[in-house]
């Protein structure tokens, strides 16, 4: 089918109206093929899998701010694959695609809407190019994230996302929640700009629902449209008002929020935006952090997002395309591809000798803890989740005021050349409050095990457990020692 794009406009009072091309007009032109549906609909699988901790994995949304130049776009994507294949054991990577663009007060509002960026507004092509974009990044079996800004974007693109983003600024669009509550994919909602998360959250619920509204099919026809509910919308933390909010404590009270709302209790955090003050540079130690958080045992976070680009930092948007700088982003500012990598690998590195560990821990105590001798020790973070009372319904106090904090399990069996001696361990730790404290737990058995608790008021006052040392002595010597992999010996100067 051949559409005539008629060039005429029609008055409306004080605004101007321009044909567009009828969303299946435009998926008629350029089809999904039934590989490239079949590769997004398996995304879209390992996505809520990931979320719902079926896969192990961690979700890494990673790409440029906004797309804004298609040969820096595919470059992008072409190191990312190369990429993504080393360190599949770990994450699971998606490319940012952004192509529409909120704005706080004025400025280009993206790719699919201004794509020559000259102010022409060619939406036409910028649909054009913005699908065939799309459609060679599913050739080239990536992923895309993508935040939708106008509600009639997602019939235009929507078949080609795996996963969906509402913004800051539209989590509490009552049309964006409504919209999210008929898309096929995934969907993050971000707190709002000024950092409260109970937005998201409410917005989470309500596109958990079906709705029934008024809007357009792809045929472009006036109609009454009737959702389901998506269950599988999530939280996504990204700061607010120049505050960050990817520390344990503000994701512990996150969670738990999720949890009284009777949601799930996943979350992704946003690494850029107002959790790194909106600095580039400051990406990598929110980054850091939260790998950290998972490492220790925090199993609800399900993933981060970096604004990344091939090159870092951003330059001021161009009097002409010519002026352009490759591979630098338009809006807010990047991390370069250099550090990405180095960042992503290292994350892979970290959760893949993690996960060793929990693996070797789990081989231990499944063949026999007899057999072993000196200590295994774990952590893990503390949540409602835990009580028997929420899954079952047995009535608990409990329930009202849920435990929230962090648990150092120690586990401990003295050879028997050791049994006869006075046997003690020392618990040595740091806290990110930067206070320290040392344990001395006397033991009166050889074997046993010993729960380190911090919880609740003392949890949030110290703000969690940075990192941990024990040791295991028999009369007062050391025959053991675990150090948490944070853990490194301060240099101490005379006076």
């Amino acid at each position: 089918m051949q559409t005539q794009l008629v060039k005429y406009i029609y008055l409306n009072g004080d605004h101007k109206t321009m044909p567009l091309l009828f969303p299946s007009q435009l998926l008629e032109v350029m089809p999904l093929l039934p590989d490239y549906q079949n590769f997004v609909t398996e995304s879209r699988g390992t996505i809520q899998n990931i979320l719902t901790g079926k896969d192990p994995r961690l979700l890494l949304i990673v790409g440029p701010c906004s797309i804004h130049d298609l040969d820096s776009a595919v470059e992008y994507a072409n190191r990312l694959k190369s990429l993504s294949q080393s360190i599949s054991d770990s994450f699971f990577l998606v490319m940012r695609v952004y192509f529409e663009k909120p704005r706080t007060s004025t400025g280009w509002k993206g790719f699919s809407v201004d794509p020559h960026l000259d102010g022409s507004m060619d939406i036409r092509a910028g649909h054009f190019l913005t699908r065939q974009l799309l459609l060679h990044l599913a050739h080239l079996n990536i992923p895309v994230a993508a935040e939708f800004l106008e509600p009639t974007s997602s019939l235009y693109f929507g078949d080609l996302v795996s996963w969906g983003c509402i913004g800051a600024r539209t989590t509490e669009s009552q049309l964006h929640r409504q919209m999210a509550s008929g898309l096929p994919m995934p969907v993050g909602f971000k707190n709002n700009t000024s950092g409260n998360v109970e937005a998201a959250i409410n917005g989470i619920a309500t596109a958990s629902q079906p709705h029934t509204y008024m809007g357009i099919n792809k045929e472009g026809t006036l109609s009454i449209v009737e959702t389901e509910g998506n269950p599988k919308c999530h939280l996504v933390l990204r700061g607010g008002n120049e505050k960050p909010n990817y520390d344990s404590i503000s994701i512990a009270i996150a969670l738990d929020s999720l949890k009284r709302a009777n949601l799930p209790v996943h979350l992704l955090v946003d690494c850029s935006h107002d959790n790194s003050f909106r600095s580039h540079e400051n990406q990598s130690i929110v980054f850091e952090s939260v790998i950290d958080q998972v490492l220790q045992g925090n199993k609800n976070i399900r993933g981060v997002s970096l604004e990344s680009h091939l090159n870092e930092g951003k330059q001021a948007f161009p009097e002409c395309y010519s002026k352009l700088q490759y591979g630098v982003s338009l809006t807010d500012s990047c991390i370069g591809w250099e550090l990405t990598e180095q960042l992503a690998e290292w994350g892979a590195s970290a959760l893949r000798k993690s996960g060793i560990e929990v693996l070797l821990l789990l081989l231990l105590c499944l063949s026999s803890c007899c057999t072993h001798e000196g200590l295994t020790v774990f952590s893990e973070y503390v949540l409602r989740e835990e009580l028997a009372s929420y899954h079952v319904g047995t009535p608990d106090p409990r329930l009202n005021y849920p435990d929230v904090g962090q648990k150092i399990y120690i586990n401990w069996k003295a050879s028997a050349e050791y049994i006869n001696q006075k046997l003690t361990i020392k618990l040595y730790l740091r806290f990110r409050d930067r206070t320290e404290n040392t344990e001395t737990i006397n033991l009166e058995e050889p074997k046993g095990r010993y729960v380190f608790s911090l919880l609740n008021e003392e949890f949030f006052a110290r703000q969690g457990i940075l990192s941990y040392k024990i040791e295991f002595l028999a009369n007062d010597v050391v025959i053991d020692e675990w150090r948490h992999q944070l853990w490194v010996n301060l240099i101490t100067f005379p006076d």
